[in-house]
């Protein structure tokens, strides 16, 4: 079993005060929330197969991805595996 991992930090543009950063942090926090329940999804893992070029039903390729949040944080992991190094990628 193979697997790959990735991570995305998530920023919500810049701030010029500590209201105005603390204020970006949250939206960050809340938007990347969104973006993980997205990259869950089926549509997701339908374009997923189509970029790949397989035939591999979307629920197959769900099944083998993990996406989360770690609390408080404004990161988006990622993690797949697959039988081979480029199913898991």
């Amino acid at each position: 079993m193979y697997q790959a991992e990735a991570a995305v930090f998530g920023v919500s543009g810049t701030s010029s005060s500590t209201a105005e950063t603390s204020i970006s942090d949250s939206l960050a926090k809340s938007r990347v929330a969104s973006y993980v329940v997205v990259a869950k999804g089926r549509g997701t893992a339908e374009e997923a197969a189509r970029i790949m070029g397989t035939d591999a039903p979307a629920s197959s390729l769900i099944g083998r991805v993990d996406v989360r949040q770690p609390p408080e944080t404004v990161l988006i992991q990622v993690r797949a595996k697959g039988a081979t190094p480029r199913s898991a990628t």
